[in-house]
């Protein structure tokens, strides 16, 4: 298992090497970001270990540009940066494991042999993370688009069934309302016609002055009296009225 050490601080990488060999690794050493970047492109390693404060080019660089060139090498940031955003920073720009100094090559060697057995990322792993999905066009689902049109049409017809409903309720009652009204004025007209008819009765048929009387109960009429139509027999006042001659007065 091949691996590249990219470590600007001569000692620390020649121990790096000495721990990573004993535990079965073949190590390649570079101590500058350019050097390491050719090698890493150029050669077939296994797995990357890579110090982020390098001289000409930063451990950050070689990260990203590997990961733009679709280089998807493991990679392992051995740095002195401890800090949260730092290892973020390192992990969001596509290594796959941080270490932080001072560290134990126990664990070092570790974690480089659980980042073989998950072997190289595919460019899956860091599609949702480096590229912006929200312009991709997603393929259109039929059944999908076939339940929601669906949907939409049930939806249409309830809506049309209510307005519907809606509409006759209220044309109904409204008109009830006008064939009541209607009712009402026939029955008006007719009472009108009623009254007229027994007014016109009354000043057409010169004997029903005979007829009033006989039902009052009283004689036939003298000449000058008075009958009320609408009198009726009353103790307290009398209902034939009678009509004095006028007297002539002497001169």
């Amino acid at each position: 298992m091949r691996v590249l050490v990219v470590e600007d601080e001569r000692r620390l990488a020649a121990a790096v090497r000495r721990g990573l060999q004993a535990e079965g690794f073949a190590v390649d050493v570079t101590h500058d970001g350019e050097d390491g970047l050719h090698l890493a492109r150029e050669g077939a390693y296994d797995a990357l270990v890579l110090d982020l404060m390098l001289p000409k080019i930063s451990g950050y660089r070689i990260c990203r540009q590997l990961r733009a060139e679709k280089n998807w090498v493991p990679i392992l940031i051995l740095s002195a940066k401890d800090g949260e955003y730092d290892q973020a920073d390192g992990l969001d720009l596509g290594a796959d494991d941080y270490l932080t100094k001072p560290f134990s090559y126990v664990v070092l060697a570790a974690r480089l042999r659980a980042l073989l057995r998950r072997g190289a990322r595919t460019p899956e792993f860091y599609f949702v993370r480096h590229i912006d999905n929200s312009r991709l066009v997603k393929a259109a689902d039929p059944v999908r688009v076939r339940e929601m049109r669906l949907f939409s049409a049930a939806i249409t017809v309830l809506f049309s069934l209510v307005m519907v409903y809606g509409l006759q309720h209220f044309s109904a009652i409204e008109g009830g309302y006008r064939v009541e009204s209607e009712k009402q004025a026939v029955e008006q007209l007719r009472e009108d016609n009623r009254a007229l008819r027994l007014a016109e009765a009354q000043l057409t048929q010169p004997g029903r002055i005979d007829q009033l009387a006989h039902q009052l109960g009283l004689a036939q009429p003298a000449p000058g009296q008075v009958i009320h139509p609408n009198a009726r027999p009353d103790s307290s006042g009398p209902v034939l009225a009678q009509v004095i001659p006028p007297v002539a007065l002497p001169r």
